[in-house]
């Protein structure tokens, strides 16, 4: 295969068809997830294929298996191969699209949510139950517990500010496409 032919798509739609604008493409999914710890952040990229009936799926797994065998060979970022990418897009969104929104609007971060309990009570769990029927209605099954996990994702004491909060903060909105763009934008 060759990667001359290859890219991949950051906050798109995950059953909008790609195949249409470039059929000799193996175009992406991809999730980047941040793990904070107390002594660095850690980044994992997850990639998978998206289906395209104008390439062989044995090319386009192919493909991903590789990209993230180069992506992973800096030692500065965790790129795995996931044939199941859209199940780890909606569990990230999970935490995404509830905690942005919701950090953003009252300007309050994860930690003190957490300490005060009525906002993650009244607003980001309700938001995660919806999240989670969403990706159920969408084909994925999300795990039992996963809303309690995602509420509990950062570090007790970390005072982490989602993106979101930070670009309102600097009146900047490029998070608020990035979470709500997969639901909006269908170019």
């Amino acid at each position: 295969c060759s990667f001359r032919y290859f890219s991949y798509w950051s906050y798109r739609n995950l059953s909008f068809p790609r195949t249409a604008r470039r059929p000799w493409y193996v175009e992406m999914y991809k999730v980047n997830i941040s793990v904070y710890r107390t002594d660095k952040i850690a980044d994992e990229l997850i990639v998978s294929p998206y289906e395209n009936p104008n390439i062989p799926n044995e090319v386009s797994t192919a493909a991903a298996q590789k990209f993230a065998e180069l992506y992973s060979a800096s030692g500065k970022v965790d790129c795995e191969y996931n044939e199941n990418v859209g199940f780890v897009r909606w569990r990230k969104l999970v935490y995404n699209a509830c905690y942005n929104s919701a950090c953003a609007v009252v300007r309050m971060d994860t930690s003190r949510m957490r300490m005060y309990k009525f906002p993650i009570e009244d607003v980001v769990r309700p938001l995660m139950v919806e999240v989670i029927s969403i990706a159920k209605a969408a084909g994925h099954d999300l795990p039992e517990g996963i809303a309690d996990k995602m509420i509990n994702a950062d570090p007790e004491l970390t005072f982490f500010k989602p993106s979101m909060q930070q670009d309102i903060e600097k009146v900047m909105y490029w998070a608020a496409f990035g979470t709500f763009g997969t639901f909006t934008n269908r170019r």
